[in-house]
C-alpha cells in the first residue's frame, strides 16, 4: 500500500462511516480512539498542535510538525481513508512501566507508529490497516531512524499491516496548500448535513463546461442553488472530501487562478 498511489484512485467516501470498533491488534479505533500522547505532552523540539483533522467526531489528531500537518490532510482528504489515528503506541513491556513509574520519555524512545490508517482498500473492497512513519528525506538512512524504521516494520508484519515511510517532500507546496484551504472551508462545519447538498453540488460542477478561475466557476454553479461564492467553495471542499469531485492537485485553489477539475472521472 502506498499512500500516493492510493489518492490517484477515484473513488467516494462512504457515508456515514462504520468503522471497526478495533483493529487487529485491539487498539479502538474512531471516535473511542485515544493518542497515546498529545503533542505537547513530548518533551523536546517540536512544533505541538493538536488538529481537527479526524473524520470521526471532534477528535484531535496531533502532530509534531509541519511535513505531519502535511501527511496528515492528505489522509483527510483521501476518500479511501476511513480513519486516521496519530501516535500509534504497541506495547513495549519497558516502556509501559516507565511510564507507568512517571517518566516522560522522548518521543524518539517510544514504539509508536506516526501515523496508523484505516482504509477501504479500492482494489479489493476490504478494510485494511496502513501505519506511516514522517520523516524528512535528509533523516531516512540515518542509523537510528533506520533502527526505528525496522522495528516499526516487524511490528507491522506481525498483523498485517503495511508501512511506508513519507515526508513532506512527498507532497508538493501547491497540493499543500490547496489542502489547507479545502479544510479552511469545511472546519466547524457538520459533514452530515453537507453529504447531500455536496452530491448534488458535484453533480452539476463535473457535468458543466464552465471553464476560468474558481470564483468564475463556484460561482456559476452556485448560482444554479441560490448560493453565494463563499457557501459554493464550501461545497465545492465538501465534494472533494466525499470523493464526488477530483480536483488536480497541480494547480493552486486561488479565487483569481483557474479551476482545473478532473471530469473524466
Amino acid at each position: 500500500m502506498e499512500l500516493r498511489k492510493l489518492m490517484k484512485q477515484p473513488g467516494q467516501l462512504p457515508w456515514p462511516l462504520n468503522v471497526p470498533s478495533v483493529d487487529p491488534y485491539g487498539v479502538d479505533g474512531g471516535a473511542a480512539y485515544v493518542p497515546h500522547l498529545l503533542a505537547r505532552d513530548v518533551k523536546g523540539w517540536s512544533i505541538p498542535s493538536d488538529n481537527p483533522f479526524s473524520k470521526n467526531g471532534f477528535a484531535s489528531v496531533p502532530a509534531h510538525s509541519e511535513q505531519e500537518q502535511r501527511v496528515q490532510l492528505a489522509c483527510f482528504f483521501c476518500p479511501h481513508v476511513l480513519d486516521i489515528r496519530a501516535q500509534y503506541y504497541y506495547t513495549d513491556d519497558e516502556m509501559d512501566w516507565r511510564i507507568l513509574n512517571g517518566n516522560r520519555p522522548g518521543r524518539k524512545e517510544l514504539p509508536t507508529l506516526d501515523l496508523m490508517l484505516t482504509i477501504n482498500c479500492p482494489w479489493t473492497n476490504k478494510v485494511v490497516y496502513h501505519a506511516i512513519s514522517v520523516k524528512h528525506e535528509d533523516r531516512r538512512d540515518d542509523d537510528k531512524e533506520k533502527r526505528r524504521m525496522n522495528r516499526d516494520i516487524e511490528f507491522c508484519k506481525q498483523y498485517g499491516f503495511t508501512f511506508e515511510m513519507l515526508g513532506s517532500d512527498s507532497f508538493p507546496e501547491t497540493e499543500a496548500g490547496n489542502h489547507w484551504a479545502l479544510f479552511s472551508f469545511l472546519r466547524y462545519q457538520n459533514l452530515n448535513d453537507l453529504y447531500k447538498p455536496a452530491r448534488e453540488f458535484s453533480h452539476f460542477l463535473n457535468t458543466s463546461k464552465a471553464q476560468g478561475t474558481a470564483d468564475k466557476v463556484l460561482g456559476r454553479i452556485g448560482k444554479r442553488f441560490g448560493l453565494d461564492v463563499e457557501d459554493s467553495y464550501r461545497l465545492f471542499a465538501a465534494a472533494v472530501f466525499f470523493g464526488f469531485v477530483r480536483m488536480d492537485m497541480t494547480h493552486p485553489l486561488e479565487a483569481d487562478e483557474k479551476l482545473v477539475i478532473m471530469r473524466e472521472t
